[in-house]
């Protein structure tokens, strides 16, 4: 399982950190959820990742995305998508697609490497405007509050 999320700058993510942490009913209530997911996890990492414009033929376009294709980047396939760069210099591509055989297909140009992620409407806090550009597939989405 992997969580995505976007921030516009290191500060507006810095600051979601402190206020997770800063919020004790909800660290406090996080902490059960976590213990019990141990179980099921091989492993647990947190990489952060900068989009390289400079390297990428287009933006991350999220918006009507049920799929993500992730895969190293080879420079073969870095100029067909949006390119990230982690601070150990490990990039990826990423792709959306908005079926299975979309992402199938993108998984099988980028190579065996590659891994199709599904979006999961329950598990997530969409964007107004992902909702807009599918609103069928986001109507299991959790209401914000």
């Amino acid at each position: 399982m992997w969580w995505l999320n976007a921030f516009e700058s290191a500060e507006e993510r810095d600051g979601l950190d402190l206020a997770y942490a800063q919020n004790e009913p909800l660290t406090a209530a996080l902490l059960p959820l976590g213990k019990r997911k141990e179980e099921f996890r091989a492993s647990l990492t947190t990489t952060m990742v900068e989009f390289r414009r400079d390297l990428s033929e287009r933006a991350l376009r999220i918006e009507g995305a049920r799929f993500f294709v992730v895969a190293a980047a080879e420079d073969a396939f870095a100029s067909i998508g949006a390119v990230f760069q982690a601070t150990d210099a490990t990039r990826l591509v990423v792709m959306p697609a908005i079926d299975r055989d979309v992402a199938a297909d993108l998984g099988a140009r980028m190579g065996p490497g590659a891994t199709i992620l599904a979006v999961r409407p329950q598990w997530s806090c969409p964007a107004a405007a992902w909702v807009e550009a599918d609103p069928e597939f986001w109507r299991s989405a959790p209401r914000p509050r």
